[in-house]
């Protein structure tokens, strides 16, 4: 009898120690979802919660369990988080701007991942067909064309003869961005100053230094002067300085003006995506998403505070922030 209670207990050990090794997705019986943030921003906060919020549109929000990490800026935090999302054998992983993007993609080749605001997926490295993803990959960019930036700047304050550009050295997407504003304005008979800042603490510096130097600034989508706006945007309205950037959220925390898409828009294509994933639908079945339509966003109240008139034709149809 002994015996055979010992023989009951070992095979009930076992079969504990096996559902110990199961997965999330078994435990709960949800799609499992791990969702990495390089840092936190007006622009992928609203990708994230707009996603979240579009997830139970579809029909799926009730489905999934998202678990959700921010790295707080660090490159060594976001290589552990996707790590471990890996090892967690997530179902899926979604990456949010571009060094998530390509820290999840170097952690697993097996999971699916879908990324968000990654301006030059094939530049980034992580797929080499938009239209037939090769890897494990695929999701939406955020791509504005500079020169549409460009462009509006020259409307709107057609005095400037030198712009300066200010961008992360880290960020690769910055600096393909960036190399191809110079290219056109110079090919405008511009002239331009430019500042690479390796982190945060360096921005109000560097932001003084080009203020002084430039009739404009521009910048591209990027994760560390996007979590520097409101430095930035008191550096240029002391210094009378239109600041345009690249997407309608660092309009609306104190840049001056852009042509760009709505990041709203952007948070629910990346649900759509999910939702194919979770419906079985293979990542080379998905081309990546990239927004067709812009629209031009002002800030009223940084314009007021640096003297400038915003074009009646250009006006009409633009989209303000207070």
């Amino acid at each position: 009898m002994k015996k055979g209670i010992s023989i009951i207990l070992t095979a009930l050990m076992v079969v504990t120690l096996f559902a110990g090794c199961g997965n999330q997705k078994e435990d709960t019986g949800k799609f499992q979802i791990g969702v990495v943030q390089i840092v936190e921003h007006t622009s992928l906060n609203t990708i994230r919660e707009t996603m979240v919020e579009e997830l139970t549109a579809l029909g799926i929000g009730d489905q999934v369990e998202i678990d959700y990490k921010n790295a707080s800026g660090d490159q060594n935090n976001l290589n552990t988080i996707c790590q471990k999302f890996a090892s967690d054998k997530k179902d899926l992983i979604v990456a949010i701007a571009t060094p998530s993007a390509q820290a999840a993609v170097n952690a697993t080749e097996e999971i699916p991942v879908v990324f968000s605001a990654v301006t030059d997926p094939v530049s980034a490295g992580l797929l080499n067909d938009l239209e037939n993803p090769n890897a494990n990959a695929t999701g939406t960019s955020d791509y504005v064309d500079a020169e549409k930036i460009l462009d509006l700047a020259l409307k709107i304050t057609p005095d400037i003869k030198t712009i300066g550009f200010i961008y992360s050295s880290s960020e690769a997407n910055s600096k393909v961005v960036i190399e191809k504003a110079k290219t056109y304005v110079t090919s405008k008979g511009l002239k331009y100053e430019e500042i690479a800042v390796t982190n945060l603490s360096e921005v109000q510096q560097a932001g003084i230094s080009l203020a002084g130097k430039v009739d404009a600034m521009f910048a591209p989508i990027d994760n560390t002067i996007a979590s520097a706006m409101d430095v930035l945007s008191e550096v240029c309205v002391e210094k009378k300085v239109p600041f345009y950037v690249s997407a309608d959220s660092m309009v609306a925390d104190g840049g001056f003006a852009t042509e760009g898409i709505d990041y709203v828009d952007l948070g629910k294509e990346t649900a759509a995506i999910i939702k194919q994933i979770y419906e079985g639908k293979k990542v080379a079945d998905i081309p990546v998403v990239i927004l067709k339509d812009t629209k031009t966003y002002i800030n009223k109240t940084i314009a007021g505070k640096i003297g400038v008139t915003i074009p009646d034709d250009i006006a009409g149809s633009a989209e303000f922030f207070e």
